[in-house]
């Protein structure tokens, strides 16, 4: 089989999924770059490739994506010799199957590639155009350009690939963000259009960046048949115990991605967090597309909201009570920040909460490493605005420690008074070549450092911090440890994870009875079943139970699923018994109404104060 007869296959073709974390995995090592090993221990390197194939892959993409001088650190002659001993490696792995395929995997080259005397875009192009060299030395024809997020760059080595070989295959893929930009800001739309007709680009592709739901969500966007490989991370990441995993989530893996050959595609495969286990299901679930006994559904393209009019003018600042009610559990709803500055829909269902009489909204920081508008502005203008106090997540990820204290000041004369303290998520895969993420402080420093200032410089009137938990994670004792160094460090209220039946609500009753300080359970209802499968299977720390899942249809009316959403988010919040101090509701898509109905449930239960 010839790379260019991919296209004209009946049926996907399967690619292999992550070297990258795999090899993490399989050897325990986060910091080695895995490329190196095609030198140190290439038998390793093969039996991964194998793996893959064993999986069901016919589709191997070289050890070689990071084999530029500025990423492994060493010489050219080096790279030659990774490269080299990668081709080598996927040729044995792949020997004596004539139905499998090898492609050089081509990443690009980071955005420090440059020197003093060299432009930073001139040194990036050379490097790049060197590794390109060493793979067609190699005897490569098949390219595959993966995770680009500019075409400068990735044009220029594909028509020096073109120049030298012009019967190689060459794929450019780039690594899209959720809302369908590129990690330098550029949308995927623009670059589709921009190499429709380019003649050294015989297929485009979509790799890491999203997890598979989002990618597939900006695929459905595009013209039919415009990009035919597909091949998402599993997910995103999420720091356990200082370490970066993915979740492990084949069947869901497998069944969103393979919506993806209704929009055109035709290699399917995975990128960071899949492993051998992701293509035997997708491998699996394609035989049984093939032989009939499963039918495939396009997922329904996405539509942005329309813009709002910003509000009126603001009210003053209101102090800053306890969380305590006189008469019951408190109710706390949490709000995402917009990606713009147009905050009227925002704000105009902070005002309905308001109305309810919730007693403190919660403004979360970037969730899953996606830029939004900053969280303290955000809270201060809503507290302003509903008179209801607010209270903005601090993540550690984006800001140094000097950044934390302007912002902690800032936030206490903007009349802040409790925040969250958070680690942060880390950023999707890609992102972390350009945007750096800074870590100057964990969670537990950063509550050390609120109540050093609360003692420095607030004095009388401090700022009270708060942290979260995690109740799905399999070793609750851990958790108990490090939730009892948050509360040494300084916590004062915690705010858990979305509590579900079952162990999430039993472990979150634990927690209230071991600790003094006051527990406020999460409560997010999914509003379907697709968003109850994304949040199961993508969504860092949510864990739903299969009796939360079985509450769904496919042929729900919104209205049913919101209703089977409010039962689902009850049940958890009856079952974590009396010893939560109260809720801590979390906003799905903006749908300030279903809070408002699931605020006056928790009542009718008895569960909450009254408004």
């Amino acid at each position: 089989m010839k790379a260019h007869d991919l296209l004209a296959l009946p049926s996907p073709l399967l690619a292999d999924g992550a070297m990258g974390t795999w090899f993490a995995e399989r050897t325990g090592d986060d910091e080695m770059r895995c490329e190196l090993a095609n030198l140190s221990d290439p038998a390793l390197v093969v039996s991964i490739h194998r793996e893959y194939l064993d999986a069901g892959a016919r589709l191997l993409r070289t050890n070689t994506f990071a084999a530029n001088r500025t990423s492994l650190r060493v010489e050219a002659a080096t790279v030659r010799q990774v490269v080299a001993a990668g081709h080598a490696a996927a040729r044995a792995a792949a020997a004596g199957r004539p139905d499998v395929l090898v492609a050089a995997s081509v990443g690009p080259v980071p955005a420090d590639a440059s020197s003093d005397a060299v432009a930073p875009g001139e040194a990036r192009a050379s490097l790049l155009a060197e590794a390109v060299d060493a793979h067609l030395d190699a005897g490569a024809d098949f390219f595959f350009f993966e995770t680009f997020s500019e075409t400068a760059d990735l044009l220029q080595a594909a028509r020096r690939v073109k120049s030298r070989r012009p019967d190689a295959f060459v794929v450019a893929s780039f690594s899209v963000l959720q809302d369908g930009l590129t990690r330098r800001g550029r949308p995927f739309a623009a670059i589709e259009r921009e190499l429709r007709d380019e003649p050294s680009v015989d297929a485009l592709g979509l790799n890491c960046g999203s997890g598979p739901s989002h990618l597939l969500e900006v695929l459905s966007g595009l013209p039919q048949g415009a990009v035919r490989f597909f091949l998402p991370n599993s997910g995103y990441p999420v720091r356990v115990e200082e370490r970066t995993v993915f979740r492990r989530n084949p069947v869901y893996f497998a069944e969103t991605v393979l919506r993806a050959p209704a929009f055109g595609a035709r290699v399917l495969g995975g990128c960071c967090g899949t492993t051998p286990e992701h293509v035997r299901c997708l491998d699996l679930r394609l035989q049984a597309l093939k032989d009939g006994t499963v039918q495939d559904r396009p997922a329904a393209p996405h539509r942005p909201a329309e813009p709002r009019r910003l509000s009126s003018a603001p009210a003053p600042v209101p102090p800053a009570p306890s969380l305590a009610h006189r008469s019951g559990r408190p109710v706390s709803v949490e709000i995402d920040p917009p990606f713009d500055a147009d905050l009227g829909k925002l704000l105009e269902g902070a005002r309905l909460l308001a109305a309810e009489g919730v007693s403190a909204f919660s403004v979360a920081d970037s969730p899953m490493g996606r830029a939004r508008l900053d969280p303290v502005l955000l809270a201060a203008r809503i507290q302003r605005e509903t008179g209801v106090v607010a209270i903005p997540h601090l993540c550690c990820r984006d800001r140094n420690l000097n950044a934390l204290r302007s912002l902690l000041l800032g936030a206490h004369a903007e009349g802040i008074r409790r925040v969250l303290c958070v680690t942060g998520d880390p950023l999707p895969e890609g992102v972390a070549m350009d945007v750096k993420p800074v870590f100057n402080l964990n969670s537990r420093g950063l509550l050390e450092l609120v109540a050093e200032m609360g003692r420095s410089v607030f004095g009388k009137d401090p700022i009270v911090a708060g942290a979260a938990v995690g109740v799905h994670l399999p070793n609750r004792k851990a958790e108990i440890a490090r939730t009892a160094r948050k509360i040494e460090a300084g916590a004062g209220f915690l705010f858990t994870q979305p509590v579900y039946e079952g162990t999430s609500a039993d472990f979150t009753a634990e927690l209230a009875r071991t600790f003094a300080v006051p527990v406020h359970a999460g409560l997010l209802p999914p509003v379907g079943l697709r968003n109850a499968l994304f949040l199961h299977n993508e969504v860092p720390g949510i864990s739903l139970p299969d009796d939360a899942i079985a509450r769904f249809r496919a042929d729900m009316t919104r209205e049913e699923a919101e209703e089977a959403g409010l039962e689902a988010a009850v049940a958890g919040a009856r079952a974590c018994g009396p010893d939560v101090a109260g809720w801590f509701l979390v906003t799905p898509f903006s749908r300030f109404g279903l809070m408002a109905r699931l605020v006056r449930r928790l009542r009718e239960e008895g569960l909450a104060a009254p408004g």
